[in-house]
């Protein structure tokens, strides 16, 4: 099955290079390119093994752990996979990730579309609005349907509206009364001049 493909491929040595990159490479650059894919692609199978998908976060490193090859331990994983996608990295091996089932969009999103829909109606049956603080992380209440619990809620409303996540859904987004202008007020205007005014009346 897949657990021992994952576990014969990271207790081998062998690693396929194509002959284009071969003839690009000397012998010693050929066979720490290799070793480097070797260990790249160990890390991501155990990844997928582990998480059932490869969406690494930024900032993941391979903790020290049983759960992986030891000659892996420490790798800064999330910063390869963000170079992967980011900076083209490893692009002579773009069919072999593909094959994996790791996506090239950088604009992935680390939750499906009705977890997000659920998580922006209940903020705003709470709150009023849409307008969700960055740091704002769903609390584990009984406000909240227990599969949303800890959602970095404010992270995923400042990638719908800064790097574009979502965007297949946008119609949905602004009939919920999304605003997607990023200058957005916390407050209405009329609530703003009735401030104004009453601090004037005061000062």
């Amino acid at each position: 099955g897949f657990l021992g493909a994952v576990l014969g491929f990271c207790l081998g040595n062998r690693c396929y290079v194509t002959p284009t990159i071969a003839l690009m490479s000397t012998s010693g650059t050929q066979s720490r390119s290799c070793e480097r894919w070797r260990r790249l692609k160990c890390a991501l199978l155990t990844y997928r093994l582990q998480y059932n998908d490869l969406n690494v976060p930024s900032r993941f490193v391979i903790p020290n752990s049983r759960d992986w090859a030891e000659d892996l331990w420490g790798m800064k994983l999330g910063s390869t996979v963000s170079g992967i996608r980011n900076k083209g990295s490893y692009s002579e091996y773009r069919a072999e990730l593909e094959e994996m089932g790791f996506k090239f969009d950088s604009r992935r999103t680390a939750y499906g579309w009705e977890k997000v829909t659920s998580a922006l109606l209940t903020y705003k049956s709470l709150h009023g609005d849409l307008l969700v603080p960055q740091v704002f992380v769903i609390p584990k209440t009984r406000d909240w349907p227990e599969d949303l619990w800890d959602m970095k809620l404010g992270r995923v409303v400042s990638n719908i509206r800064n790097n574009g996540q979502y965007s297949t859904n946008r119609t949905e987004l602004e009939e919920m009364g999304f605003k997607f202008d990023s200058r957005r007020t916390a407050y209405g205007w009329e609530k703003v001049t009735s401030a104004l005014l009453t601090y004037k009346s005061l000062h």
